[in-house]
Parts: C-alpha cells; sequence; structure tokens
C-alpha cells in the first residue's frame, strides 16, 4: 500500500529535525528523548506497547498516514501489556510541551481495567495542546488536563472518542476548542471544558451515566453539533450558560431523561445567554422530574427577576413528559420569540411553564397539539406571563375557562396576559412529522438546470453532521453552500450570482467521518 507522509501545517525553524520511529529510533520514547524545540516525530504504521512522556518544549508528534484507509489512524499507542499496566497512561504532557498530535490511535486494552488512577489515555499538563485527527480507542478517560491551573487551550480537530468508560474530555480549567469531533462513550461528564470554549460540528452521544457536556464559566459557544441518542439517565443532558454563551444550530434528539434536555444555569448579574435556531425532537422523560427541553436558572434575589436567556427560533416537536412542565421551564428571566411546540404529549402537562417571581414574555410563538401551551408552575407566587402576540394552534385564541371559553387553541392557565386573536398569521409555519430515515443518502436539485437559485435537498440515511460543499468541473472547490446536523431533511436555497455558466457538481459530506456521501450535478445558465 502507497504511503503517504503527511504535510505539515506549522511552519518550524530550519534547525528543526524530523526523528523517525522506527527507521532511527527504535522506540517512540527514544525519539522523544531526543528532541529539540520544534522537532517532529514521525512514527510509521504499527502497534507501540509504550506509555509515552513527552519533553517540555514545543514539537510534533505524527503518524504516519496511509491512503485509502479512511479515518482510521494506523499508529497506535498501547500500553496494555506492559507491568502495571492499570495505572499507566498512553502519553502525558508535561507543563511547557506545546505539543501537536496528528493521526495517532490511543488504546486501553482489558488489562488496564479496572483502575483507580485517572488517565489511561493523554493527561495534559501544559498550556497549550493540539490533537488532530486522533482516536481514543476504549481509553479509560480519553483526555485529562491535570493542571491546577486555569486558562490553558486545548485544540481538538476530527478527533474520535469511542467506548471511553470514564469520560472522554475533561478539561474543566481550560479552555476547549472542538471541531468535527465524536464524543461516544460514559461518565458522570463525557465531555467538560471551562469557559470561552467553542463547539463546531460534534456529536456527542451514548452516555447513560451522566452529563453529555458541562462547561464552566461564560463565553461558550456550541453550534452545529448533535446531542443524542442518550440515556436513560436523571441528569441534565447539557450543562451550560454565563455571559456570552451561545447555543445554536444544534439538534437535540433522542435523549431519554430524568431532569432535562439542555439546562442553562447563569448568575443573573447581568449574565444573558442565547438559544436559538435548535431543534428538540423525539425527547423522553422516562425518570423523575424532568423538563424534555430547556430548563432556565440562575443565582439571585433581585426583584424581579431579570432576562437570562433569549429563547428564539427553536423547533420543539414529538417530545414527552410524564410530569409537570413539558418543553421549557423558567427559574429565571426569559424572553421566548418565534419558538414553535408541535405535537407535545400529554395533554395534562404545561408545555411553557415559570416559578418564582419569573415574569416571562412570550412572542411569535406557535403552539400547535400541544393541548396545554402555557400556565404558572409556582401556586405561591403570582407573576404574570405576557403572552400577547402568538398563536395558540386556532384563530379564536387559546382556551381558558373564563377569560376565553370559547377559544379552540391549546390551552393556558391563569395569570397569562394574552390576546384571543392574533391579526397576524404571516409567520406561521408547520413543522412535519420526523419520518424514518431513507436506506441511501440522496441529494437533489430543483430546478435544474437553473439560473440564479436552486434549492438542494438532502435526505440523510444516519443522524449526522453534513457539510454541502460546490465544486466545478476541474475539480476545483467553489465554497461551502451549508454545513449543520441533519437528522432527516434539509433543504438548502443556494444563489449563484456570483458563478458563471457552467457544470458544477454538489456534494454531501459527513465532516466527522470525512466521507462524501452523496451528490448531484448541477446546470448553471444565464
Amino acid at each position: 500500500m502507497r504511503m503517504i507522509v503527511l504535510t505539515f501545517l506549522l511552519v518550524t525553524s530550519c534547525m528543526a529535525e524530523v526523528l523517525r520511529v522506527p527507521g532511527e529510533f527504535a522506540t517512540i520514547q527514544a525519539a522523544l528523548d531526543s528532541l529539540t524545540e520544534g522537532d517532529t516525530v514521525l512514527v510509521s504504521a504499527g502497534t507501540y506497547e509504550e506509555t509515552l512522556i513527552a519533553p517540555p518544549l514545543p514539537f510534533f508528534l505524527m503518524g504516519e498516514a496511509i491512503a485509502d484507509t479512511g479515518f482510521s489512524p494506523q499508529t497506535v499507542i498501547d500500553p496494555t501489556h506492559l507491568p502495571g499496566s492499570d495505572s499507566l497512561c498512553c502519553l502525558i504532557l508535561p507543563a511547557g510541551s506545546q505539543a501537536v498530535i496528528e493521526n495517532l490511535r490511543f488504546r486501553n486494552g482489558p488489562a488496564m481495567f479496572p483502575r483507580q488512577e485517572f488517565g489511561g489515555g493523554v493527561v495534559n499538563y501544559s498550556d497549550e495542546v493540539t490533537i488532530r485527527h486522533c482516536v481514543f480507542d476504549s481509553t479509560h478517560m480519553g483526555l485529562w488536563n491535570a493542571s491546577e491551573e486555569w486558562g490553558g487551550t486545548v485544540t481538538l480537530q476530527h478527533c474520535h472518542f469511542l467506548k471511553n468508560p470514564d469520560g472522554c474530555v475533561l478539561v474543566s480549567r481550560c479552555h476547549l476548542k472542538a471541531s468535527n469531533c465524536l464524543f461516544s462513550g460514559r461518565g458522570f461528564k463525557l465531555v467538560a471544558c471551562g469557559d470561552s470554549s467553542h463547539f463546531s460540528g460534534c456529536h456527542f452521544r451514548n452516555n447513560d451515566r451522566g452529563y453529555l457536556l458541562t462547561t464552566f464559566g461564560p463565553a461558550i459557544e456550541i453550534e452545529n453539533c448533535i446531542f443524542g441518542p442518550y440515556g436513560p439517565w436523571a441528569f441534565p443532558v447539557v450543562h451550560s450558560g454565563g455571559r456570552g454563551t451561545r447555543v445554536h444550530h444544534n439538534l437535540f434528539t433522542d435523549c431519554q431523561i430524568g431532569a432535562c434536555v439542555l439546562r442553562i444555569h447563569n448568575l443573573c448579574e447581568g449574565d444573558t445567554t442565547l438559544v436559538y435556531n435548535n431543534e428538540f425532537r423525539n425527547n423522553r422523560l422516562v425518570m423523575g422530574q424532568g423538563i424534555t427541553g430547556i430548563s432556565v436558572s440562575c443565582d439571585t434575589t433581585l426583584h424581579p427577576m431579570p432576562f437570562t436567556a433569549f429563547i428564539h427560533d427553536n423547533v420543539f416537536q414529538d417530545c414527552e413528559s410524564t410530569w409537570g412542565t413539558k418543553c421549557v421551564g423558567l427559574f429565571a428571566g426569559a424572553e421566548l420569540r418565534g419558538n414553535r411546540f408541535i405535537r407535545i404529549e400529554p395533554p395534562e402537562y404545561q408545555t411553557v411553564s415559570w416559578w418564582r417571581e419569573v415574569e416571562p414574555t412570550l412572542r411569535d410563538n406557535i403552539f400547535l397539539q400541544t393541548h396545554y401551551a402555557l400556565a404558572r408552575a409556582d401556586q405561591f407566587v403570582f407573576t404574570m406571563a405576557d403572552a400577547r402576540f402568538n398563536y395558540w394552534g386556532h384563530a379564536t385564541g387559546p382556551y381558558h375557562p373564563t377569560l376565553n371559553p370559547d377559544g379552540l387553541g391549546d390551552a393556558v392557565g391563569d395569570y397569562v396576559l394574552f390576546e384571543p386573536w392574533y391579526p397576524d398569521t404571516s409567520f406561521l409555519q408547520s413543522a412535519e412529522p420526523r419520518r424514518a430515515l431513507p436506506e441511501r443518502f440522496s441529494l437533489t436539485a430543483y430546478p435544474n438546470p437553473f439560473n440564479s437559485v436552486v434549492k438542494l435537498r438532502f435526505e440523510a440515511a444516519e443522524i449526522g453532521v453534513y457539510e454541502i460543499e460546490l465544486f466545478n468541473l476541474l475539480g476545483r472547490n467553489m465554497g461551502n453552500l451549508w454545513k449543520g446536523p441533519v437528522g432527516d431533511v434539509v433543504e438548502v436555497n443556494y444563489r449563484a450570482d456570483a458563478l458563471p455558466s457552467g457544470v458544477y457538481f454538489a456534494r454531501v459530506r459527513n465532516v466527522i467521518f470525512n466521507r462524501p456521501v452523496a451528490m448531484t450535478k448541477l446546470i448553471l445558465t444565464k
């Protein structure tokens, strides 16, 4: 099989060297011990039964890439058969190491379990580490930051964490920048990180022992990610919040919960979290008391309680709760605008509710087949919800036994200020029921040929994070048209004003597995 050497993406000094294993050094550790600043250790494919300790200086550690193997690094670090392996890890990064690691597979075998020690995969003490195209295969913990210092940065790109029994990434004191990664395992916290962390195009799934994601501190951004399947377990699926936090364009699906799907918790001292353009689909409360959508809370004694969350343009669909609030529970102030609540069960519980001194505002929301749309949950505090200008499922407005007994829409409780007849229904959109996934991926275009705008319709055979790319006849990438999570179908309108007439190809790629799944030819005529 033809070997290819990775192109090193970072420029090193002219004195930096490439140390090859096993060509020049018999072991990876021997090469690491010989490093000078900026050197690269390049390791051939194979399994290396080593536990590694890196030097405290900047360096590169890279496995050799092999063509036609897809996303499956062939350079494996596995200390399973070393003496005392149940207390060992694959790699330790000391303070000052500043490592860039690529194309490696870290693995723990059965002999490394059970264990009391943390680690097993990569243990980090450094302020900065970048890991790309790596697999953490059944390591006790995937990546654990052992430093007591706050503020380091961990960057993960196209990494897979698989079957990690005690967590995938635990870097609570660090800024975590993760893109196009898969986190699949178990643990009280599958992924934990500090302030100013950013997740894009990642998939979190399969934890039945705790959280999928927990963040500590403000300025978190979570975008274009998938959460689920999950559970059953009695913890929030995601716990986040803080000033400047944004959660948007994500898919929360097939979560079996006992708490809530997304918990937003702030200090309420000027903190504001934005939650927008997310989908909450097919989530179920299966134990305890919980919410199949969003719970908003904060630490405050302020009266009245301020807005701490803006919940805009989300879809809550085909979810079911067996207790109390079904979709959104407000223990702190929030504005709900432009959300869609569709087919929410059962009839006896409210879809949105508020507690304590909260005075929520609701505008331009749609309630369709939720049965019971909005009600106060705290029976000992008498604050009002301003719910004017929403659509309750019928032109006659929401049903209320005394204020609107002829209303044929979903019901509302007391202390709700509403307009029975909403004169403007131009914002209304209905959502289709989620369909069974097709057996094959499909990408179609209409009209085709087209002269200005084309609608691309992508049907996914499996839930994932996808990207639609455009190529010309020469194979040149003309740009990325769309990226995001897909639970069944997505439609994208593309305007080609800047392109000349000709033949193009639209291609859909699974960004986590870096795998093309569908393509169609486009003919642009002007």
